[in-house]
């Protein structure tokens, strides 16, 4: 892993400014990037291709926590917190997300809690793979030991880039048991 430098400039769709960390990895065969920011973003927006509002079906998972707060409906509803995420119940449990067509896809953003009220049942190994029949599915990123990115907080952003891959299927692998997440975001760029 190469560090790209400490702090890196990045442009919202907003117009302002934020600075975050940056990491450079090189997985499957290609280069990718992950970034911890504290800026959380609009996932009920336009652009997030994952989101129900969007034409994305419902997202799926091999496992949930029983509670109504925790289904896995909650990775893809537009709405940040505790209150809207999934956990999953079983060591490396998966998720899945049917975009509403065939895109070219490059960014993900995850996290926690991204109110910001809770930092526990962070990730620590995850793995992204697509498809576009969902039936076959090339992993497109994979990461162990997510904790050791510098200025990882399970209630901040994580942002994975990869070089651009038609999707019309996601299916995110993570691990421990117990990992929450508040909502699961899909870019084209």
């Amino acid at each position: 892993m190469k560090m790209l430098g400490k702090m890196m400039l990045v442009m919202s769709v907003a117009l302002f400014a934020e600075i975050a960390s940056s990491q450079e990895n090189t997985d499957q065969g290609g280069t990718s990037q992950i970034k911890i920011s504290s800026q959380a973003g609009k996932p009920d927006g336009v652009e997030n291709l994952a989101y129900v509002g969007n034409g994305a079906k419902v997202a799926t998972a091999s496992s949930q926590n029983p509670l109504d707060i925790h289904k896995a409906g909650g990775l893809n509803d537009g709405q940040y917190g505790n209150s809207n995420s999934w956990i999953g119940c079983a060591s490396m449990d998966w998720l899945k997300i049917e975009l509403a067509k065939i895109s070219a896809i490059s960014v993900f953003k995850l996290g926690r809690d991204r109110t910001g009220v809770y930092s526990d049942r962070g990730i620590e190994y995850i793995k992204i793979e697509v498809s576009t029949d969902g039936k076959q599915w090339k992993t497109v990123f994979e990461k162990d030991n997510l904790k050791s990115v510098e200025d990882y907080s399970a209630n901040k952003t994580i942002e994975i880039r990869i070089a651009p891959v038609d999707a019309k299927f996601v299916k995110v692998t993570v691990n421990p048991a117990g990992t929450c997440i508040d909502e699961f975001e899909v870019y084209a760029k």
